[in-house]
């Protein structure tokens, strides 16, 4: 296999990358990066390294490979490397031996080391600078740190994705930060650069470890699957106001924001449906009209789901710093307004948006309030274009009573989906039909130019 890829390495520059993620931004990345150079990655993860040896997969523009080789001398030799990069050393178990490994390589066969950072993990195993209270620490002082480190054994802490990732780790951090970040120092000693995603990113990471600052790049990721998604120039007249959020949601990612801002919509009744593109474990609010879950999906087919979705606005929850975050690049291409924290990455780019919305306290009732604004002023736009006719009072009787109709409870949207809301409305069917015919004959006449957002209401009417 070495043989075959050496022409195509020495022709087209190829790199070679120690990475343990094959999902998300970090391997979103190479990905990208293949379509413009062959790459192969060493994945050092303990269930990667077989009895003969590495497991390296090789990608260039969409074709995938994976094989096994018996030492990474001979990748080197044969693919004559003059660079290793480093894109992620996360979940493995032996993390400081492939430091060793790397260093070895570089000295043995004259090699720079190129470190690509698109996380926090160098600064702290909790990743993404949550602390154990679930809260952006914005890096304290190492004692500070150290009392952090310590809490996490307390089983009372339900942030699973970061607590698994500190106590995992905990023979290589012994509850003290620079036990752990020294151990990357033995690496970022040897690398002859540092490429940050952001400006956000390179300041976070800078106050960890100052001394590098003259070797940092910002080097943006490629964004030119972007010019695939149509800016959405209408807003999307619906009955219920859509809000999407966009991949899997996790703690970090703002599941518990999402599930906060869900409750908020339900006691208040409220005409708005939350819809999730990506994985997301609450099922409390699976079967009413306030949540719709779209399951997760490939990156390569976002412009297609995002150009062809009825969107009002955009939540982007992470209650921790993005070092970049392709998301926000992705809603930010569509032109609609985008609700964030004001932090990280996601700030930095938000706040030279036209249509970003950010928020200083990371509370669900904060990011309510902000798509609540955005809902009135939608509600006032659609009644503005329903009402403008000469049956001004027979439209906004019949808006109104459906809306009340709809927004009553779970049920009564069940039934209104069924077409049986007539038959649990005997009590005000006379009237429920006047205004049904009354609409019918608007409908029909010449002088009324049907909308969008009429033909909608009188959908969800005949159904």
């Amino acid at each position: 296999m070495l043989d075959k890829l050496r022409p195509e390495f020495k022709q087209m520059k190829g790199a070679l990358f120690f990475n343990s993620v094959f999902g998300g931004g970090a391997y979103t990345f190479l990905l990208n990066l293949s379509k413009q150079f062959p790459v192969l990655i060493v994945d050092p993860r303990a269930d990667s390294r077989s009895i003969n040896g590495f497991t390296l997969q090789y990608i260039f523009k969409g074709e995938k490979q994976d094989f096994i080789v018996n030492d990474l001398d001979l990748v080197i030799e044969k693919l004559e490397l003059e660079e290793i990069c480093v894109n992620h050393l996360i979940y493995s178990n032996t993390i400081g031996s492939y430091i060793d490994l790397i260093i070895d390589l570089k000295h043995k066969y004259n090699l720079a080391i190129k470190v690509y950072l698109h996380d926090f993990y160098s600064i702290c195993p909790s990743i993404n600078l949550l602390d154990y209270k679930a809260e952006f620490c914005n890096i304290p002082s190492n004692s500070s740190c150290n009392a952090c480190l310590e809490k996490y054994d307390n089983p009372v802490n339900t942030l699973t994705f970061n607590k698994s990732e500190v106590l995992k780790t905990k023979e290589l951090h012994q509850n003290n930060i620079l036990v752990w970040r020294n151990m990357w120092r033995k690496l970022f000693d040897e690398a002859s650069y540092f490429i940050l995603p952001s400006n956000a990113a390179a300041e976070l990471w800078g106050k960890a470890f100052p001394e590098y600052s003259k070797q940092i790049t910002i080097l943006h990721h490629d964004l030119s699957y972007l010019s695939a998604i149509c800016q959405h120039k209408n807003e999307a007249m619906l009955p219920f106001y859509q809000v999407y959020v966009i991949g899997d949601l996790a703690e970090h990612k703002g599941s518990g924001i999402i599930h906060g801002i869900l409750e908020l919509i339900k006691i208040n009744k409220l005409n708005i449906c939350i819809n999730i593109i990506g994985a997301y474990d609450g099922s409390l609010f699976v079967n009413t009209p306030y949540l719709k879950l779209h399951g997760r999906f490939e990156h390569d087919i976002i412009a297609n789901i995002l150009n062809n979705k009825d969107i009002n606005c955009f939540i982007m929850p992470s209650i921790c710093p993005e070092t970049f975050s392709y998301v926000t690049q992705e809603m930010m291409a569509t032109g609609l307004p985008i609700i964030a924290f004001n932090l990280g990455a996601q700030a930095q780019f938000l706040s030279k948006y036209e249509s970003g919305i950010l928020v200083d306290e990371i509370n669900p009732q904060k990011v309510f309030d902000e798509v609540f604004k955005l809902y009135q002023s939608h509600k006032q736009l659609m009644y503005d274009g329903l009402f403008n006719s000469r049956k001004t009072s027979v439209i906004n009787d019949f808006i109104r009573k459906y809306e009340l109709c709809l927004i009553e409870n779970e049920k009564l949207y069940a039934l209104l989906r069924d077409n049986q809301l007539k038959d649990k409305l005997s009590s005000v069917e006379r009237e429920f039909n006047c205004v049904k015919q009354e609409l019918k004959n608007v409908y029909n006449s010449k002088s009324w130019q049907v909308t969008k957002s009429l033909r909608i209401f009188m959908r969800f009417l005949k159904r």
